[in-house]
């Protein structure tokens, strides 16, 4: 549900909310009631899964430090570390499970500091 050959239906999914969450916190309302239908189907479709039993392990635009051990656990998407280097990053998908089952890792991309 969440490879390549699925279109990454789960991160695709995941970061409409996210996009949709945003707007709705900076007071948006759709204006149309064919976009209202698609925010509804999202939110739907998000929480028919979530029933399932799937879930996120991470939420998108969460901050962490990772080391270069830590990479195992994610996608990551940066500059390569060097020896005992903490670099800081940004949850870009959310990774998924299955109960204990890990489904996909998130993908977490560096920031770089200015």
């Amino acid at each position: 549900m969440n490879s390549e050959g699925s279109n990454n239906l789960l991160d695709t999914l995941a970061i409409s909310d996210h996009l949709i969450n945003t707007l709705y916190q900076d007071q948006w309302k759709p204006e149309r009631p064919e976009v209202e239908s698609i925010v509804l189907s999202i939110k739907g479709i998000s929480k028919a899964f979530k029933n399932l039993g799937l879930s996120k392990m991470l939420e998108i635009g969460t901050k962490l430090k990772l080391t270069v051990s830590d990479t195992k656990n994610y996608n990551y998407i940066g500059t390569e570390f060097q020896e005992n280097e903490e670099k800081t990053v940004e949850v870009q998908t959310p990774g998924w499970k299955l109960g204990d089952v890990i489904l996909s890792q998130p993908r977490v991309k560096e920031i770089r500091s200015s």
